[in-house]
């Protein structure tokens, strides 16, 4: 995540992640044992991590001016995907900007990504053929 430019630096590397799967989701809402079971990958309990993850997502994006973008609802998190300009989303829409900026990598850092990596990939030879 970028704002004016610059990257954007949380408190904790995991929040990035958080915020990562949030874009990942396309808006939708995710539960926080959902978020737990993705991100740990574990059955340890980290609820009281989650917690601090999302106070520093939340604080962050206060201190930048866009806690707007964050959805909360009964247990759940999500991303308002129109509040912010993301090259996923507009690939989603087939805008030219979108499709130009896939280059084959897709989050290649989180196992949890290897899915919509292959979806992209999937559509990416789509879009090629044409």
């Amino acid at each position: 995540m970028f704002c004016n430019g610059s990257p954007v630096l949380f408190k904790y590397k995991k929040t990035k992640e958080l915020l990562a799967y949030l874009v990942d989701r396309n808006g939708a809402l995710v539960a926080s044992g959902d978020i737990m079971a993705v991100l740990w990958e574990d059955d340890d309990d980290k609820s009281n991590y989650l917690k601090q993850l999302k106070h520093d997502l939340k604080n962050t994006l206060s201190e930048l001016g866009y806690e707007h973008i964050i959805v909360k609802q009964r247990g759940s998190i999500g991303i308002l995907k129109d509040a912010v300009f993301c090259d996923y989303y507009e690939w989603l829409k087939g805008n030219r900007r979108g499709t130009n900026a896939y280059r084959g990598e897709y989050m290649n850092q989180y196992s949890w990504a290897e899915i919509t990596h292959a979806a992209l990939e999937s559509k990416s030879q789509h879009f090629k053929s044409y």
